[in-house]
């Protein structure tokens, strides 16, 4: 097998481009396809050996074996087909009509959680990690930036050993996940769009003049943004009412969220709003088949998905301070400094509600697993130009997100010490008991009835 793969490598480096591009591509899906049914065989996120993966990957030297390796345009466009795949998945299922009592508690997770992580994360991220090239203004956006995308979880992909169990506690980190996506790939754009515009032009006056003068042009971008998301989706669901066809209208539906995100930022708009507003329209009205159109953009992403983990391990292998102990320590200590923003923000919530025990709380806190929307962030990111200071918080994402993945994983597994069984679940399920067995927690023996 590593012969075959050598081989394969060798020939690819005096191969057409296009063939190149091809074999890399089919390489990186066949294996990534291969270590998800892995994943799931050992009951583990896929998510961090597929990042593995791709650091293994960009390990191998592309100048004499440049079978991983890609151009720029590339790379830019995956980004932005990931990240408007991502956004409309995510926004889509948002219902504006099933709020409860656990949505408005993974809501207000996410908002407090934000804030603490603003207060907390971004100070101890500014003092953490030098600025050389950059000013402390720009400084202060990045660093903004890499606090707000550490909101983003993604319990879905580690909740491989509770999926089929029914708990509060995990419907609330499932609605958190739902809600946190929209804005937590929204607002880092939006802070970059600050950026890009104050320190392209040349102005003269202070730096509160400067902002001042931006701010129209932001609002601005956010009109233009709904304007265009209200519109395609208009024109989109009334079309679907009328015409649907199972093999064209999730096509059309993925082309009307591209086209959604070309339009906007072609008339000045942001488009991460834009289909993010498209995914709200559309997740909220009724159109024929809407599960099988969702259904049809999960998969899709599926393949996104494993190209863009491989591939963010490839971009930031060169770059990560391998032999520098002093980053190490300093994650160690940012992820530390997460955590305990994360607790606090659950400690503060739920502080005078007797529905969580202590543990269950515990649970909640170390649940906070990044996924594919902070790994589109990140990867959109990087297949632009950077400066140091910025890449240096990529490259710390990246390790927040295998770091969160492996304490969520861990956590999961001993579920049934954490999670208390809901007495409501209990009762549903003594009475459904005789057509359905109950699944047990993760770690638990079924019970077997007959003994």
């Amino acid at each position: 097998m590593r012969g075959m793969v050598k081989n394969v490598m060798a020939l690819s480096s005096a191969a057409d481009p296009t063939l190149t591009y091809l074999m890399g591509l089919a390489l990186v899906l066949v294996f990534g396809i291969l270590i998800t049914i892995l994943a799931n065989k050992l009951r583990i996120s896929n998510i961090l050996l597929l990042i593995l993966f791709g650091l293994a990957l960009g390990a191998i030297p592309q100048d004499k074996y440049p079978l991983f390796s890609f151009d720029d345009a590339f790379l830019i466009s995956l980004a932005v087909l990931t990240l408007v795949m991502i956004v409309f998945d995510g926004s889509s299922r948002f219902k504006l009509g099933e709020i409860d009592e656990h949505s408005w508690r993974g809501l207000k997770i996410v908002l407090v959680f934000m804030g603490l992580n603003i207060l907390i994360l971004t100070p101890a991220t500014l003092f953490a990690y030098s600025k050389d090239g950059v000013g402390w203004f720009a400084a202060s956006l990045y660093a903004l930036m890499f606090s707000v995308i550490m909101v983003g979880t993604d319990p879905g992909s580690v909740f491989i050993l509770l999926k089929n169990t029914t708990h509060r506690v995990i419907d609330v980190l499932k609605i958190e996940a739902i809600m946190n996506t929209p804005l937590m790939v929204l607002i880092p754009f939006l802070l970059m769009d600050i950026l890009n515009q104050v320190t392209s032009e040349a102005r003269e006056g202070s730096l509160f003049d400067i902002l001042t003068g931006y701010i129209p042009g932001f609002i601005s971008q956010i009109v233009v943004g709904l304007g265009v998301g209200l519109l395609t989706g208009l024109i989109i669901i009334k079309l679907m009412r009328k015409f649907y066809s199972e093999t064209l209208s999730p096509v059309a539906l993925m082309g009307a969220a591209l086209l959604t995100y070309a339009l906007a930022e072609w008339l000045g708009g942001n488009g991460v709003l834009a289909v993010a507003f498209l995914g709200v329209a559309f997740g909220n009205t009724y159109v024929r088949e809407k599960t099988s159109l969702q259904e049809f953009s999960s998969h899709l992403s599926l393949s996104l998905e494993i190209l863009v983990y491989v591939l963010i391990g490839i971009a930031i292998f060169p770059t990560l301070p391998w032999t520098n102990t002093l980053f190490w320590m300093r994650a160690a200590l940012l992820f530390l400094v997460l955590f305990v923003s994360r607790l606090a923000t659950i400690l503060l919530l739920f502080r005078k509600e007797d529905t969580f025990g202590p543990k269950e709380k515990l649970f909640m806190a170390l649940n906070m697993p990044k996924g594919i929307a902070v790994a589109v962030v990140v990867f959109k990111f990087l297949s632009s130009n950077q400066p140091d200071y910025f890449i240096e918080l990529l490259n710390l994402t990246v390790v927040f997100m295998m770091i969160s993945l492996l304490i969520a994983s861990v956590t999961d597994r001993f579920g049934n010490y954490f999670l208390i069984p809901n007495p409501a679940d209990s009762t549903n399920t003594a009475t459904t008991k005789s057509t359905s067995p109950q699944t047990p927690l993760a770690g638990q023996q079924p019970h077997n009835d007959e003994s």
